[in-house]
């Protein structure tokens, strides 16, 4: 049996307005509902994917999402320990300083631009209503233990080019092959990407390392030049209505 799609029904105008309608009485009546239990008194409210509208706005088969706001705070709180939850650890008998835990010991956090006390996640002195949080790792080889994206490859058989899709290397430690920063980025996208902008990026950080950038001359790697290190970070912006300011 053949399943039809919605767009080939043929509504009458008044049935239009009345889904809306039974929508937005539904919208009101699990809201207060769940505020008898507990639930935001101002939670962040979603219609039709623009934030911040009010029920009546829904179209006809629309969509109403309430959410819950959330604490900037917390949300930092959480990643910072995720990160470390998840850092790889050395050898015990590794012998240079700092280690073993030296990854694990170079999480830093930025309000905007400027490095904070990263042990003391509680006490940040941010606005959370316009300052972005930043964390990094500025370990020299921080962006090694997240593996590369990249969008070409050499195919190992033919030894050419291509450039089909997305391919990731996995990262230098096994204990996290898929990254840590990737992995958290994720992670915390899943749970308050409506009331955060969350993303992964990599990005020169102040006073970060020069490293030398090798670039082709005819076949061979033959010529370098000093660029600043980039560094995996996860950015946190709020999003207007979706957090406790």
């Amino acid at each position: 049996m053949a399943v039809r799609r919605l767009e080939e029904f043929k509504l009458e105008p008044w049935m239009g307005k009345h889904i809306q309608a039974i929508t937005i009485s539904a919208a009101y009546d699990v809201l207060a509902e769940e505020q008898t239990k507990g639930f935001d008194t101002d939670p962040l409210v979603i219609v039709d994917r623009k934030p911040n509208r009010a029920f009546e706005h829904v179209k006809p088969f629309g969509i109403i999402e309430i959410i819950e706001r959330a604490d900037m705070g917390e949300v930092a709180e959480w990643i910072f320990r995720e990160l470390h939850r998840l850092s790889p650890v050395g050898d015990g008998d590794d012998p240079r300083q700092g280690h073993p835990g030296f990854y694990r010991n170079s999480h830093f956090i930025f309000v905007n631009e400027t490095s904070v006390n990263a042990d003391n996640v509680d006490s940040l002195n941010y606005d959370p209503s316009k300052d972005t949080l930043r964390f990094a790792n500025v370990a020299i080889y921080s962006r090694r233990i997240e593996g590369i994206f990249t969008s070409s490859r050499i195919n190992p058989k033919t030894r050419k080019r291509e450039r089909k899709g997305k391919w990731h290397t996995f990262g230098w430690s096994p204990q996290a092959p898929k990254g840590v920063y990737r992995v958290v980025a994720r992670k915390a996208k899943a749970m308050w990407g409506k009331n955060l902008d969350i993303r992964y990026t990599v990005r020169k950080i102040e006073g970060g390392a020069r490293v030398r950038r090798w670039w082709k001359s005819g076949k061979k790697l033959s010529k370098f030049e000093m660029t600043d290190q980039v560094y995996p970070t996860i950015e946190i912006r709020p999003r207007a209505g979706g957090i406790i300011i």
